[in-house]
C-alpha cells in the first residue's frame, strides 16, 4: 500500500499512464491495468490491492462502482520530489544553470519502469 495521506496526487491521465507514468488508487493501493480499451463506459480493466481485486474504471479513472470520489478511483502519483514539491511525468524543471528537464518514460527498449531526464534543451528551442 502506498501512503497517500500527505501525498499530492493529480487526476488520472490515461495517456501518461499508458506510457508508463505511475498511478495508484486514491486510497493508496497499487493498481495494474491489463486492458485500456475494453467495451463500455468502464473500458479500463485491471486489478488493485494486495488481493489483486479485479476492477473496471472509466478513461478518467473513476471506479466502476463509484458515485463521486471513491477510494478505488485511479490517480497519478509523483515520480519523486524536487525542492520539496512533487514531480510528475511531463513536469519540467529548470536547473540552476538554465537547463530544462522534462520527466519522460524511457521506452526505446520497451522498459516503461525506467525514467530519465533528457539532455540539455537549447535556450533557443525553449523559447
Amino acid at each position: 500500500m502506498i501512503d497517500t495521506t500527505n501525498m499530492t496526487t493529480r487526476p488520472f491521465d490515461m495517456a501518461a499512464a499508458r506510457i508508463g507514468a505511475p498511478y495508484a488508487t486514491r486510497g493508496g493501493q497499487r493498481a495494474k491495468i491489463f486492458k485500456w480499451d475494453g467495451p463500455g463506459a468502464h473500458s479500463i480493466i485491471g486489478i488493485f490491492g494486495l488481493g489483486e481485486i479485479p476492477a473496471k474504471w472509466t478513461p478518467q479513472g473513476y471506479f466502476a462502482a463509484s458515485r463521486g470520489s471513491y477510494h478505488e478511483d485511479l490517480v497519478m502519483t509523483p515520480l519523486g520530489m524536487v525542492d520539496g514539491q512533487p514531480f510528475f511525468c511531463g513536469d519540467t524543471i529548470i536547473g540552476a544553470t538554465g537547463y530544462k528537464f522534462t520527466a519522460e518514460p524511457r521506452d526505446q527498449d520497451g522498459d516503461h519502469d525506467r525514467w530519465h531526464l533528457p539532455a540539455k534543451v537549447s535556450s533557443e528551442a525553449s523559447q
